[in-house]
């Protein structure tokens, strides 16, 4: 059966479409940006003391590193005369 040009068997699917879309936005399941801590935990100790490296205090490590996910080096974002 048609009505307003759509064919029936597409209504339920498109229905269930449109819930999740609007569903899955209030859910919040996306997930969360980790820390540099999160696995980095000799780090977040060593620079808790009283004189840190100035980007480590504002919690920027990214502003020297690039996220290197599963890599076991850590990456300069830039070389050594622009760095610092």
């Amino acid at each position: 059966m048609r009505r307003n040009g759509v064919p029936g068997w597409l209504r339920f699917p498109i229905v269930l479409l449109a819930a999740a879309l609007v569903v899955i936005p209030l859910t919040g399941s996306a997930p969360q940006k980790r820390s540099c801590y999160d696995c980095h935990k000799e780090a977040e100790a060593a620079y808790k003391k009283p004189f840190v490296h100035d980007p480590v205090a504002r919690a920027d490590c990214e502003s020297c590193h690039k996220r290197h996910g599963f890599s076991q080096t850590l990456i300069l974002a830039r070389g050594f005369p622009e760095l610092c």
